[in-house]
């Protein structure tokens, strides 16, 4: 009796190891994701290099660990170009298209970084600013 309930624990333990193991590699094709990391990253290089030499360990692995996450976003928007997909970006989207975050809205204003959408909320008077690594879809307004 013993043995099976210990053989049930460990097979369970398995399974769910095998559950996070499968997140985390999701996380890792997620634009979301990968774009928070690089905020992180460039932070941290920022901070560094105000009291840091540049060749100092500390500024070397930040700047490392921000072009190993900037490698791995042009990675994941290569797959979705070839996927047919659009990439968000000031480039790309324009006053008028429609954005998807959750439901469709219309953009209002393009920035560097983000992108002001109204109907925030279905409320056509709430607008929002949305970072271009959360935009899920694009529609042109053409």
């Amino acid at each position: 009796m013993r043995k099976s309930v210990e053989e049930s624990k460990k097979a369970e333990y398995l399974k769910d190891r095998a559950a996070d193991l499968s997140r985390a590699e999701e996380k890792l094709e997620n634009r979301r994701f990968v774009g928070n990391r690089i905020k992180d990253a460039e932070k941290a290089v920022r901070q560094l290099s105000k009291w840091a030499q540049a060749d100092h360990p500390r500024l070397i692995q930040a700047q490392e660990k921000l072009a190993f996450w900037q490698g791995r976003l042009a990675e994941i928007e290569a797959k979705l170009k070839e996927e047919g997909n659009t990439i968000a970006s000031p480039e790309t989207v324009k006053v008028g298209d429609m954005i998807y975050y959750g439901s469709w809205m219309p953009v209002v204003r393009v920035n560097k970084k983000t992108v002001t959408v109204s109907h925030w909320m279905d409320i056509p008077t709430f607008q929002w600013k949305v970072p271009y690594s959360r935009i899920q879809k694009v529609k042109s307004a053409e």
